[in-house]
């Protein structure tokens, strides 16, 4: 363990290119590799045999390896070497294994001693003779099974593809989860919604709440008019806002309270517009007659600006044909530290309704009150640059391959457009933000602010001339429009966030259970959702007709469809205050009949159409679920995200799968034309593609291959041994025919041996009718082609290339025979013409062992 830990410290402090001269820290090229490949350890190491491993063998080849002569190997030339030179392949679990029983000193680079050692250590020399007797096993199978041994181009682009997309679409799952925390983090830290929501809320209060003595006017229940207004802003609109004016302990200058922990900032100002659509307006405290009342009493601002308000009622300065009146305003918080400006409006429409609010928006000024900000800004930074990156490779990639239009056009698709949203709004949202930041730094802004000062802001702010308030305003105003812009952004950032886990939703089917549904069960909601639409909106009309007179939910179509909705969600309270009111509805409509829609809704919309639309989606849930539980790549996520690290360390120093995709996929020369991908094909298209590599292609295309097999048809399973069977019995058939095909050749030769015999009274003195007893198979390509009578040593060879065919005829059988009882167990679903074929095998089985058993017997050379 503590080896390990040196040789993982010791990676992490060294530079990448310290020792780029090291052969250990190269890839090996193929001269280097040849040369390595060809040295006798490593010959003696591949082979399995580690007992007769010297420690001479091992200095020679460490001396090959120790390119820089520094009498040393550190881990990762070690790795590298077992990697890719050791047959077959180390992966680095191994290589660590094997390291602890290195007996070094130096735990950080070995010698060729202590390499040694390593080598054959009980424990690693006995999990090396295991891997390489797999290997021999899976080489053996793999050549046996010679049909199974190849692919097709078609399966290898498209799992090629599909492979790709996958790892992609996984790999967006921490990302995305990632960028999710750094983005919730800058909309707390940046945004400062809760905070600037409280500080609006306290003005809000302190307006809607104010009233002499507390006894009102209020602002909602007194407002009714222009009179109305104008008697407010008299009796407790100006009061609310110039009421606390007071000079500060120690200082001349006063300051204006309101809301407990605001200050004004120097006036407030009144706005009128007209009908015609002219607009005025005028600062309070900065009128000739203000300014002359303020020279006699320094500090009663209430009272100065009573003299003008009561000056501009005079002129009729608001009248009849005012839509609107609006006091304006902006305070300073200083715990909060944030601006807030103030709009109190009473609106005055065309129909006599009038209505009166006070609407609050805050406004920060200091972009970053923690350092720690900065780190959270430049990692969403880095998020955001990463997928920039790839994405614009994969669109470079893209229109290489296909030229710049088609690739351009082939490139966009869902989830591009979602990375490419995600990328654009990011980067918008970093833009405004910027220039938010730029504006908070505004002169006006920034000299109003005082750190030394109790409320943190300079004393004189009651001073300040109207140009100066009017700056003032206007940059707290540009501060707020872009703070609602970067609110827009961000919401639009965080919908595309959200997106992006949805694209990670698709490398896992049970992850991705809820959008499929969706998706399935799409043409059965479309379908639905004409018949819910056309009874909703059927009551929502007849709830506007009936009740838009009586009740405000139904005054508009609008509000009626909006209200026919909520009451979907459980939202009733008005049906319960017009049903629980002693007088009926004003417009004379019976009570009995809003009840009687209420239950016709509730009963027909909710409690059956809305319960089927469920039923239609749990009926698609279940039947995938049922379906994603049987499927072989339907694992737990966090198992597919171990397997997913296991993979990545399998193929490292491989080439990525990204480019053999591109280069597979190229329209104008794309790699790999064969139609069969074999290993050395693999090897063939790919010139950097290593062995390793097209193995651990080779060996994943088998078993996509079997697996795609097994899921096409109604019985997989069935399907795959009954096309597995339909080969061997091909090959069966082949060996039959060559033997019929021997057999009579060899009667025919040995009948005229016999006669050739009966005339010559036998040459070698022996019963020609012997030769007959033995009749045996033998390949066309050993047939003898000549009319002369066959001589008995040409006879032996015949007969004894009939016998290997023979036992070859018995190995077929035999294989044919042991999948047929494989299909047993599953016998109940296929035909019985099946089952008479495995009972036929059975029996050739056993004559073909016979036959085998007699033409490998040893006999004697008469019998022969």
């Amino acid at each position: 363990a503590s080896a390990l830990a040196a040789n993982k410290a010791l990676r992490e402090s060294e530079a990448k290119g310290a020792v780029e001269e090291d052969l250990g820290l190269k890839t090996f090229t193929k001269p280097d590799h040849e040369k390595v490949q060809n040295h006798l350890a490593v010959r003696k190491i591949n082979r399995g045999r580690f007992d007769d491993l010297t420690l001479k063998d091992v200095q020679n080849l460490f001396s090959t390896l120790d390119a820089n002569q520094n009498n040393g190997l550190d881990f990762d030339e070690i790795s590298i070497f077992m990697r890719e030179v050791i047959d077959p392949g180390c992966t680095t679990e191994e290589v660590e294994f094997m390291w602890e029983f290195m007996k070094a000193e130096d735990k950080t680079s070995c010698t060729a001693e202590d390499f040694y050692s390593g080598l054959v250590a009980g424990p690693f020399k006995s999990l090396m003779r295991q891997k390489q007797k797999e290997h021999r096993i899976k080489e053996r199978s793999n050549r046996a099974r010679g049909l199974n041994a190849q692919v097709d181009r078609e399966l290898l682009v498209e799992r090629m593809g599909w492979r790709v997309n996958r790892d992609d679409a996984f790999a967006t799952l921490p990302l995305s989860t990632l960028l999710l925390i750094i983005f919730i983090l800058l909309v707390k830290e940046h945004l400062f919604i809760n905070e600037r929501k409280q500080a609006a809320n306290g003005v809000e209060s302190w307006v809607h709440g104010y009233g002499k003595e507390l006894t009102g006017p209020f602002l909602q229940g007194y407002v009714a008019d222009v009179t109305g207004m104008w008697d407010w802003l008299s009796q407790s609109g100006l009061p609310s806002v110039f009421g606390d004016c007071r000079t500060l302990a120690g200082t001349p200058f006063p300051l204006c309270r309101l809301a407990s922990r605001h200050v004004l900032i120097g006036d407030a100002r009144l706005i009128r517009k007209q009908r015609d659509g002219s607009e005025a307006s005028l600062w309070l405290l900065h009128s000739e007659r203000a300014e002359t009342r303020l020279n006699d009493t320094p500090t009663d601002y209430l009272d100065a600006a009573k003299v003008e308000l009561g000056a501009l009622w005079s002129q009729r300065w608001a009248n009849e044909t005012t839509d609107e009146l609006q006091l304006k305003f902006s305070t300073w918080c200083h715990q909060s530290g944030v601006f807030v400006i103030t709009q109190v409006r009473a609106i005055f429409d065309a129909y006599g309704q009038v209505s009166p609010m006070a609407s609050s928006t805050s406004v920060i000024v200091t972009p970053y009150p923690q350092q720690w900000l900065f780190g959270v800004d430049a990692v969403y930074i880095i998020l955001l640059l990463y997928p920039l990156y790839f994405e614009l490779k994969d669109m470079v990639v893209s229109c290489q391959m296909s030229g710049c239009y088609e690739g351009f056009t082939d490139y966009w698709g869902l989830w591009n457009g979602v990375d490419w949203l995600n990328i654009g709004m990011g980067l918008t949202s970093i833009s405004l933000w910027l220039f938010s930041c730029m504006a908070m730094q505004a002169p006006s802004v920034r000299a109003l602010l005082d750190a030394e000062a109790p409320d943190g802001i300079v004393p004189g702010i009651m001073a300040l001339d109207s140009s100066d308030l009017e700056q003032v305003e206007a940059d707290l105003e540009w501060i707020n429009f872009l703070y609602f812009y970067l609110h827009c952004a961000m919401g639009i950032n965080g919908i595309s966030i959200v997106a992006k886990f949805f694209k990670a939703f698709q490398a896992n089917p049970r992850l991705r259970l809820v959008t499929d549904t969706l998706v399935r069960a799409a043409m059965d909601i479309a379908h639905f959702s004409i018949v819910f639409l056309a009874v909703f909106i059927a009551f929502a009309v007849l709830g506007h007709i009936f009740f838009g007179s009586d009740v405000l939910q139904f005054s508009s179509l609008d509000r009626a469809l909006n209200t026919c909705f909520i009451v979907l969600m459980g939202d009733f309270g008005w049906y319960v205050d017009v049903t629980d009111s002693l007088v009926g509805l004003g417009s004379g409509m019976p009570k009995a009949l809003l009840v009687l829609w209420f239950w016709a809704y509730m009963i027909f919309v909710l409690l059956i159409l809305l319960n089927m639309l469920l039923a239609i989606v749990l009926e698609h849930y279940s039947v995938l679920q049922e379906e994603v539980r049987h499927q072989p790549d339907a694992r737990a996520v966090w198992t597919q995200a171990r397997n997913y690290v296991q993979r990545a360390r399998d193929t490292k120093g491989f080439i990525p799968m990204f480019d053999l995709q591109c280069q597979l996929e190229d329209s104008r020369k794309p790699a790999h034309p064969e139609m069969k991908v074999t290993k050395d094909s693999l090897m063939r298209a790919f010139k950097d593609m290593k062995s390793h590599q097209a193995d651990w292609l080779m060996d994943w295309l088998l078993k996509e291959s079997a697996l795609r097999m097994m899921m096409e048809g109604d019985d997989n399973e069935t399907t795959a041994l009954l096309k597995e069977i339909e080969g061997l019995l091909e090959s069966a058939a082949e060996e039959h025919k060559v033997m019929a095909l021997s057999i009579q050749s060899c009667h025919e030769k040995l009948a005229r041996m016999k006669d050739h015999g009966d005339d010559a009274g036998g040459a070698d003195g022996r019963s020609p009718g012997a030769w007959s007893r033995h009749p045996a198979a033998v390949r066309p390509d050993l047939l003898l082609l000549s009319d002369a009578p066959p001589s008995r040593k040409q006879l032996v060879l015949q007969l004894g290339a009939q016998a290997e065919s023979v036992k070859d005829l018995s190995a077929a059988v035999s294989d044919l025979a042991s999948r047929m009882d494989v299909m047993a167990p599953r016998m109940q679903p296929l035909p019985l013409v099946l089952k008479d074929l495995t009972q036929d095998m059975a029996a050739i089985k056993t004559r073909v062992d016979r036959l085998a058993s007699s033409a490998g017997a040893p006999r004697s050379d008469d019998a022969r």
